[in-house]
């Protein structure tokens, strides 16, 4: 054919026509995105940017969800604050319970008579 050139090569810089394709990117939950693909690589990124993008504040689900994921970690934070509250008690409650012991048996001493 006249003016086509083989698939391997690519378009110099004089040559303005670049095959170029639309795809159509579906994401779950979304609508799909449309894109003017040069090659297949650029499909790729095209993806991975879409994986990235924000979820939309109006969806609900999203929002929950978030909202859920910061109440278990505030829970979390919660439960190891109130661990660590617990430990310490535990511990002034036996240290004071071995200082009582050690009055009792001071007492008993001081009370036999020797």
């Amino acid at each position: 054919m006249a003016g086509s050139r083989p698939e391997h090569q690519k378009p110099n810089q004089s040559d303005n026509r670049v095959n170029k394709k639309v795809v159509k990117v579906k994401t779950k939950g979304r609508e799909g995105v449309e894109k003017d693909i040069i090659d297949v690589e650029e499909v790729q990124i095209v993806k991975r940017k879409l994986r990235k993008l924000p979820r939309l504040i109006e969806d609900a689900t999203y929002v929950e969800a978030d909202m859920l994921r910061e109440s278990v970690t505030r829970l979390c934070s919660e439960k190891v604050t109130l661990i660590n509250r617990i430990t310490t008690l535990l511990r002034e409650s036996s240290t004071a319970a071995l200082r009582e012991a050690a009055l009792i048996e001071r007492v008993a001493e001081l009370e036999t008579p020797a």
